[in-house]
């Protein structure tokens, strides 16, 4: 027995003049629900049919066209140098040493780096570069096609408020990513390197100019003081009485005389500073000051998280709670992680 319902629509008049009313209907809850069971069907059909989809197309691009960015972090110092003739250092706006970083990533992103880049050795037995063709056949085409590749994956940029230039790139192989950048920042500390050594070279001839001149001049003072003293036979000028113009002379020459005593002796400090940075491997102040090792940096970051995890689970839970052991162990575990990466 099929059960018929008729649904009736009133119309409700108003003053003259006005159109009529029409009464909304609204479904109830128990017809929504009918609705519902009788397409759940094609809802659960769809449902299903979509997960399939999308897991396929992920899988399908994690193992055909997998993508990994690989970075690292360059630290740079200001740009003013310290003058070894002088103590202190003047300090630098913050402006200004975003603008220094800038210039510096500009040089890694510059065409010729690119390209002294990609004619590497070990960049050109990367599965990555081997991609674009045959090398040894068509090596212009295969260069060009790479650094088109290259000026879209790889990138380095500054940041604006920390000390850092971030290096990175992205390729479908995670090990060739990391290795791209490393080659990237070895070639580009091996040019600030060069760079600095003829500018420290150039400094150490500058000082060893000067410490000659002063040299000079100290010999000289010590001949005039002799003379001086020989003529007027004068011993002891500190037990007279008085000061005659011969004594005030021989203050002055004495004075003089310790002055490049001491300009001397902060020159030869300095050119023995300079001459180790000269003879060094690479120069003090780009060996010491650049990190590019994003494992460290990795680790501290995740145990700064979990420490303050912790604290926050500590004050909520108390320390026997099940989420604090978990948290605690992760914390040892980094930390064991860490001191082995350091160990290395």
């Amino acid at each position: 027995m099929v059960e018929q319902r008729q649904i009736a629509v009133g119309r409700m008049t108003g003053p003259a003049g006005q159109r009529p009313i029409v009464a909304a209907y609204a479904m109830t809850p128990k017809e929504i629900f009918g609705m519902l069971r009788r397409h759940i069907l094609l809802i659960v059909s769809l449902t299903i049919l979509g997960l399939i989809i999308s897991g396929v197309a992920w899988y399908l691009l994690r193992k055909y066209a997998p993508k990994y960015t690989a970075q690292t972090f360059i630290k740079v110092l200001p740009p003013v140098e310290k003058d070894p003739m002088t103590i202190g250092a003047a300090m630098v706006g913050r402006d200004i040493q975003y603008g220094y970083r800038l210039s510096l990533a500009a040089l890694i992103n510059q065409q010729s780096t690119l390209q002294k880049l990609i004619v590497r050795d070990k960049i050109q037995e990367t599965e990555w570069f081997k991609s674009f063709g045959d090398i040894e056949r068509e090596r212009h085409k295969c260069i060009t096609k790479a650094f088109r590749d290259l000026s879209k994956r790889f990138g380095a940029y500054a940041q604006r408020e920390g000390d850092y230039i971030v290096v990175s790139m992205t390729c479908s192989g995670k090990e060739e990513a990391a290795l791209i950048v490393n080659e990237m920042v070895d070639l580009f500390l091996a040019s600030q390197g060069s760079a600095k050594r003829k500018e420290v070279a150039a400094r150490l001839v500058k000082l060893e100019e000067r410490r000659v001149r002063v040299q000079s001049d100290l010999e000289y003072t010590e001949q005039t003081l002799a003379d001086v003293r020989k003529a007027s036979g004068f011993a002891d000028l500190e037990e007279r009485n008085f000061q005659h113009t011969i004594t005030l002379r021989l203050n002055d020459l004495e004075i003089e005389r310790n002055e490049l005593v001491l300009d001397i002796t902060q020159i030869q400090t300095a050119i023995e500073n300079l001459e180790r940075l000269a003879t060094g491997p690479i120069a003090e102040q780009v060996e010491r000051e650049v990190e590019k090792d994003p494992i460290m940096l990795s680790l501290g970051q995740q145990l700064t998280s979990l420490e303050i995890a912790l604290a926050s689970k500590l004050e909520k839970f108390g320390e026997n709670h099940r989420v604090v052991r978990e948290i605690q162990e992760l914390i040892s575990a980094t930390e064991e992680k860490d001191k082995s990466e350091k160990s290395k």
